[in-house]
């Protein structure tokens, strides 16, 4: 499994400490880390605003680490209220408290994650950021926590979000500028959502805060960004905004700004678009997403939403006038919904629910010990804030978050098809300079391929320059030949059978013959002339060799995505594949003959079993007459008189040559 960001793996020996001891414990509680405050005054921390002195220590595997000087305050918005408190940690120096590789900062958030019976749900949302591949995903040591003397629960040290070398990596305006000259263009570190600070709103109502900079913005800097979102959101909801140019993808990094969406919709976080991260830097025209932040009450953990297995967080979700707004105008921007789709396709197909369950059953395995002991605190079956239900262990907790991340998965899979934008397809135009694959729409990934020269045609993941894989298509009668560029057999359905074979070429079987018939945003049906039958995927299965049947024409053929196929280039069907058989051929002496008494076209060789290509005849028209493997050689009887050129493909290079038959 890969690394995971920010939580540290331990396996350490349990000591036996009592959970409510008095006075300084510099020892360890579970096989988490340890952390130890003492209020410098010896009383409670009350205030979000107002610091408190503490010393603090850390007890882990590497001993103990003091530090002076620390201050604390309270943190959060409805956290705050709850009995298990979060907190606000800020050192005299910068420290690396989640490791070498992770931001070394004064700045450190202590999350109690009360409202989360599995207390992993921020962490696993981080996760899910890196998978999706954010910039910056906050990270997660899970520690044990004294204060005063008096045993905490289970707590998580966590980033701030914060201008930061890894965290909020732009650049930092530390002073408040003056001059009318000056480049006050980034960085800026924004959330649309909370008040507080430096707050203005859109011409549409949306509010934005300006965390960095706040204390030292002046108006040269606050005009400026408050300009240019408002340039953005003119743009997005402007005459023009759908238009790649002129629209408002001009303002945005459309990778960073759909991975995030993404990863709300994933986790179900229903905060998720009540409050976004979003910032700019200096000297560089885009918004850039990010970071996640507070998903306690995201994958199914919202009493006031009640169950979202079947739901989208942009329909459900909170921040009605905030993100949400912005983002039901982006969903009607028909390249931003298909990147949405397309991405999550890919993420979903590349193990997305694997994943997701490998870093969950991580983190039950590591807070176990823990957990145990701050519920005995704080009381598994009583709902601290917003929890659907209640459970008497923590392995329900955990069980009911595993349960829901496939079952959320798999549907958002297929309602984010239902939403994809309805463009028509152009009439397929084919380039005879090119091999294609046929991607199936089901199963993404996947594309018709072969397993051999004999074997029947299935579906296959797709796997770079295999010329299995790949097909060539050939204009023919006014229809298409798809020939295999491995085998040189050509696609055919036969009469009795509905499974797809290849076959050698039969210059007067349509069943050899195809159409490309458009249906819409890019796919095809690949429909056979001679049976009027379309290429399906049997039962939409993306195992290797999955069938490919062709079935009878129906109104579903626009509609089923197993009928529906996305038709790429794959390369220059001259460009060499395998480097040393080419050099290998280059080796073989060999040379084309047509006999006039025989009316036979061969190949000689001293052994013609070294001759493993197959050759092309066509007519002075271009139209292909006959093909036929070099070892075997060609019946030339069968053709009307005429001349005709003879090509192949060997040693890396096309090859050609000329016959007269009378």
């Amino acid at each position: 499994m890969k690394h995971i960001i920010g939580a540290f793996a331990l396996c350490l020996t349990l000591l036996s400490v009592p959970a409510w001891s008095q006075g300084p414990i510099e020892q360890r509680m579970t096989n988490l880390p340890t952390v130890h405050i003492h209020i410098l005054d010896g009383t409670e921390v009350t205030s979000k605003t107002t610091y408190k002195w503490a010393s603090m220590e850390i007890v882990d595997d590497d001993g103990e680490v003091s530090f002076d000087s620390v201050q604390i305050r309270g943190r959060g918005n409805s956290t705050w209220n709850m009995k298990k408190k979060p907190y606000r940690l800020k050192f005299p120096k910068k420290q690396r408290l989640l490791g070498p590789e992770r931001a070394n900062a004064k700045s450190w958030t202590l999350l109690a994650n009360a409202g989360d019976k599995t207390m992993m749900r921020n962490a696993l949302a981080s996760d899910l950021g890196e998978l999706l591949g954010l910039t910056f995903n906050p990270g997660a040591r899970f520690v044990d926590l004294t204060m005063n003397g008096t045993y905490r629960g289970t707590y998580q040290i966590s980033d701030q979000v914060n201008v930061n070398r890894l965290r909020v990596n732009i650049t930092e305006q530390k002073y408040r500028v003056t001059n009318p000259q000056a480049n006050v263009s980034g960085g800026y570190l924004m959330e649309v959502g909370t008040d507080g600070g430096e707050v203005f709103r859109t011409s549409r109502g949306v509010r934005i805060r300006v965390y960095d900079p706040e204390d030292s913005i002046g108006t040269l800097q606050r005009n400026y960004i408050r300009n240019y979102v408002q340039t953005f959101e003119d743009a997005l909801f402007g005459k023009d905004f759908a238009d790649v140019k002129k629209g408002w993808k001009q303002y945005v990094d459309t990778v960073s700004l759909v991975n995030l969406y993404l990863a709300n919709e994933i986790a179900a976080n229903a905060d998720g678009f009540y409050s976004t991260y979003f910032y700019k830097e200096k000297d560089d025209p885009l918004f850039y997403w990010g970071p996640l932040w507070d998903f306690d009450i995201a994958f199914n953990n919202c009493g006031r939403l009640g169950d979202v297995t079947e739901s989208l967080m942009i329909d459900r979700g909170f921040g009605d006038d905030l993100m949400k707004r912005w983002l039901h105008q982006m969903w009607k921007t028909p390249w931003f919904a298909r990147y949405v789709i397309r991405r999550y396709e890919e993420v979903y197909n590349d193990g997305l629910d694997a994943k997701m369950l490998a870093h969950i059953d991580y983190y039950e395995d590591l807070l176990r010990q823990s957990a145990q002991k701050n519920y005995q605190v704080w009381g598994i079956s009583t709902r601290a804030d917003e929890e659907i239900v209640l459970f008497s262990t923590y392995k329900e907790y955990v069980d009911y978050v595993r349960e829901f991340v496939p079952k959320h998965n798999a549907w958002l899979l297929q309602k984010f098809r239902t939403m994809e934008p309805q463009e028509p397809t152009k009439p397929f135009e084919v380039d005879t300079n090119y091999v294609y694959k046929f991607y199936n729409k089901g199963v993404p990934t996947s594309i018709i391929g072969v397993n051999g020269e004999n074997a029947a045609v299935g579906l296959y993941a797709s796997v770079s320059e295999n010329e299995e894989q790949q097909w060539e298509i050939i204009p023919f009668r006014d229809y298409l030949l798809l020939k295999n560029r491995r085998t040189g057999l050509m696609l055919t359905d036969t009469e009795s059978k509905t499974q797809l074979e290849q076959r050698y070429f039969v210059a007067t079987s349509k069943r050899q013959l195809w159409e490309m018939v458009p249906q819409s945003n890019g796919y095809y049906n690949l429909k056979n002339v001679a049976s009027g039958r379309i290429v399906n995927n049997s039962n939409g299965r993306s195992t290797d060799g999955n069938p490919i049947l062709v079935l009878d024409s129906s109104d579903r053929d626009a509609t089923s995505e197993n009928r529906l196929w996305r038709i790429v280039k794959d390369g220059d069907k001259w460009k060499p594949v395998d480097v040393g058989i080419h050099s290998a051929e280059a080796e073989v002496d060999y040379a084309l003959t047509y006999n006039r008494n025989t009316q036979r076209v061969r190949f000689l060789a001293a052994d013609v079993s070294e001759l493993t290509f197959q050759a092309d005849i066509h007519d002075l028209h271009g139209r292909l007459m006959a093909r036929f493997a070099a070892r075997e050689g060609y019946d030339a009887s069968v053709l009307p008189a005429g001349t005709y050129v003879v090509s192949w493909h060997f040693a890396g290079r096309r090859h050609s040559g000329k016959f007269i038959k009378h």
